[in-house]
């Protein structure tokens, strides 16, 4: 993935923060602008100067569905920041030091550490850390925990450069690898794009494509343009090598124009080096969709491209994501690859591998999002499904395999294909998903760390009859199930393309509850804290304390209603606390005639408090809380927080 951004602003006295944001160059100008070091993670230099404040911004992408926790140290003040999703805009300050502390020590203030946030596997959310120091020694590290892993240092792997103005996926990008030349021509005339056939393809969310991509390499970037407003019009193009920008009168390739082309070399973002690079003024009609596309074309050593347009009442910009469309459907995450041969006889393994077609040429290659094959979809054929099983926690782990006909399950902990080993087999017709048919189903126990990437791979051979595939997997704390997304990753998989960023303001609400809309996806009118989506009595505000389910199929969450019982001398109240919901500090209140309420406070008046870590499940506390009668006629308890 692309380094994480940081720029740095020197000369600036003071140690607070809000030293770096007041200075007259902040945030338009920093002194410098550079990437943090390939191997660090989210670790900036040490003792890299005095009275200087530095940003370091990009993307952090989630591994897992869960809560995550982070926490910052600095020397000497710093903030965290996380959006709700990749808009900055919606960014929330999250963590923060006061003053110094030591070296990634994560516990010295209550500051540094973040309430539990959730997270979706593969989503990409904004981060942001700004960091000011004054004299003497400095540093800047941040850290995270996630459902399935310990404290540390957040790496690489799950960081990705800033983009230049977030927005929804918005642009098809699609390189051509290997070709050779500086001339758009050099592309159009390849067979390969004549043809269909790029060697990858990724999403922008503004039209600028990464710097610094390839060398010989060129590129189409397509999407649909909506125009804000009715009026003029006027579009740039800036690139190396060359580049042509067409745009349709509509949605229909077939229409498109040349309007704007580069036919030598520019700066990034120089939009003035030749004429050829500015469009003439075009009408265009606000919420029409215009088919746009740009032809790119690179050589050797650097590369670049972007597109600006200028509007009836905004000055030139890069088009970002709040006009762009993507073309068709963005294709959904993959995590298995399964590759089909057809046609063939038999019901053993061996008849699969024996084929000289074998391994290079399957009649069909299809995805799958868990390790399970439709049931039934054929007769004589065969077929391989791959991937990366990735182990939640350190651990022993045992799977198993159970198919019809003949199936096998190889595994390679090292990641290496060519390292695999068969761990589980069956010759015959197991039943579908039984497991345990045959002895040799199930694997020996195997030791994984906590993150470790092991090659898998099933094969399957069907002769006639019913058909079925499936592989399942246990771990520690985890039972016996087939093996989902959360624990797979497609094989050869390209990485994101990504770009640079942008600051803006937090809102300063409650961060927690933003971050369960966010993962809810609850969007307009069903945000407010007080609606009820679900129509089941229980606002949202109360839907988040208590882990429930705010909106969709199976959302009522009346059964997770606070209950009360009592006893001789005692009324016990007992409520659900997610561990989301933790920042709004929910708590219990209790009354003898409704005109004036008591905090239940552990160990005052006689109340007892206990907290069952998890008692729910994971992520969901049980309060309990247990009020001395007192010779009181009646006692009424309520649920009440700090919510916003």
């Amino acid at each position: 993935r692309t380094l994480l951004s940081r720029e740095v602003w020197t000369g600036i006295p003071g140690n607070t923060v809000g030293s770096l944001t007041a200075a007259a160059t902040y945030p338009a100008s920093p002194a410098s602008t550079s990437t943090l070091a390939a191997e660090a993670g989210f670790l900036a230099p040490v003792d890299a100067a005095d009275s200087f404040g530095a940003r370091v911004s990009g993307y952090l992408v989630a591994p897992e569905d869960g809560r995550y926790t982070f926490w910052i140290a600095s020397d000497e003040d710093s903030e965290l920041w996380l959006s709700t999703d990749g808009n900055p805009a919606n960014r929330l300050k999250i963590a923060s030091v006061t003053g110094a502390v030591a070296a990634q020590a994560w516990e010295t203030q209550a500051g540094q550490k973040s309430v539990p946030v959730a997270l979706l596997t593969g989503r990409r959310y904004y981060i942001e850390a700004l960091h000011k120091d004054g004299t003497g020694g400095d540093h800047l590290a941040v850290a995270w925990q996630g459902p399935s892993f310990d404290r540390r240092v957040i790496s690489n792997n799950w960081l990705e450069s800033p983009l230049t103005v977030p927005g929804n996926p918005g642009l098809k990008r699609e390189v051509w690898a290997g070709v050779a030349g500086t001339a758009v021509v050099n592309l159009t005339s390849n067979a390969a794009f004549t043809g269909g056939r790029p060697t990858s393809r990724g999403i922008l969310t503004s039209f600028e494509s990464p710097a610094n991509h390839a060398d010989n390499f060129g590129e189409r970037v397509t999407g649909l343009l909506v125009p804000p407003e009715t009026g003029n019009y006027k579009f740039w193009i800036a690139s190396n090598d060359t580049a042509e920008l067409w745009l349709s009168t509509d949605t229909d390739p077939a229409n498109r124009v040349k309007i704007a082309s580069n036919t030598a070399v520019t700066s990034p973002r120089a939009w003035n080096t030749a004429t050829s690079q500015e469009s003439a003024w075009i009408v265009l009609t606000a919420g029409l969709r215009y088919h746009i596309e740009v032809l790119h074309k690179e050589g050797t050593l650097s590369d670049h491209m972007a597109v600006a347009w200028q509007g009836p009442s905004f000055a030139r910009q890069v088009i970002d994501g709040r006009f762009l469309e993507y073309p068709g459907s963005v294709t959904a995450p993959a995590y298995l690859k399964r590759e089909i041969w057809t046609g063939v006889g038999g019901n053993n393994v061996t008849d699969l591998t024996g084929l000289a077609s074998y391994p290079a040429s399957p009649n069909q290659t299809q995805t799958l999002n868990t390790f399970e094959t439709p049931a039934n979809s054929s007769d004589n054929y065969g077929q391989k499904v791959s991937g990366y099983f990735i182990a939640p926690v350190a651990g022993s782990y045992t799977l198993w395999i159970a198919s019809d006909d003949g199936g096998e399950l190889w595994l390679a902990t090292s990641g290496n294909p060519a390292n695999k080993t068969r761990i589980a087999f069956t010759n015959e017709a197991t039943g579908q998903k039984n497991w345990t048919k045959f002895p040799s189903q199930t694997s020996a126990a195997i030791s994984l760390t906590a993150g470790q990437r092991c090659y898998i791979e099933a094969l399957h051979k069907e002769g006639g009859g019913e058909d079925y595939l499936a592989v399942a997997f246990q771990g520690p704390g985890i039972s016996q199930r087939v093996i989902g997304s959360s624990y797979l990753e497609y094989p050869g998989l390209p990485a994101a393309a990504t770009q640079s960023g942008a600051l803006v303001a937090g809102t300063g609400i409650e961060n927690g509850y933003y971050f369960w809309l966010a993962s809810q996806g609850l969007t307009g009118a069903a945000r407010p804290a007080g609606n009820d989506p679900d129509g089941d009595g229980i606002p949202n505000s109360l839907e988040f304390i208590l882990g429930g389910k705010p909106s969709g199929e199976n959302a009522d969450s009346t059964a997770l209603l606070p209950k009360i019982a009592t006893e001789e001398d005692a009324v016990i109240f007992e409520f659900r606390r997610a561990d989301v919901s933790i920042g709004v500090g929910p708590f219990a209140q209790f009354s003898t005639g409704l005109d004036s309420w008591t905090r239940a406070n552990n160990g005052v008046n006689g109340v007892e408090v206990i907290t069952e870590d998890d008692g729910y499940g994971p992520g969901v506390d049980k309060i309990t809380i247990r009020v001395p009668k007192a010779g009181a006629p009646q006692i009424f308890l309520r649920l009440n927080s700090n919510m916003q």
